[in-house]
């Protein structure tokens, strides 16, 4: 989970050919910066496998976004659980909250 929240989302306009009929201009495109995903990943401690890193000088880094899938339901499931087991605090203190004024 600590490595999702330290990823910034970026956005940058496309370069190279355009293979949808809007304006190179207009073409945004939405990822991670991968060198940013591995320096989450290693603080961490996870091993991601979704990086491509260079191979040689000229090659650059790269993501497998198919790779996130599973860390990221793995996050959800954590967060829905803590989210539960909050839930129940906040009932149970609500109850008591409600008990001591109805004893006022």
């Amino acid at each position: 989970m600590a490595a999702c929240t330290a990823l910034l989302m970026v956005y940058c306009k496309q370069q190279g050919r355009n293979p949808q009929p809007l304006p190179q201009e207009e073409m945004v495109q939405t990822g991670f910066i991968a060198q940013e995903v591995e320096q989450a990943a290693q603080q961490t401690g996870y091993h991601f496998s979704g990086i491509d890193k260079p191979k040689n000088e000229n090659d650059l880094y790269g993501l497998r976004y198919a790779e996130f899938v599973v860390p990221l339901v793995k996050a959800v499931q954590e967060q829905q659980a803590l989210i539960e087991k909050l839930s129940k605090k906040v009932e149970t203190l609500e109850g008591l909250t409600h008990l001591l004024k109805s004893k006022k």
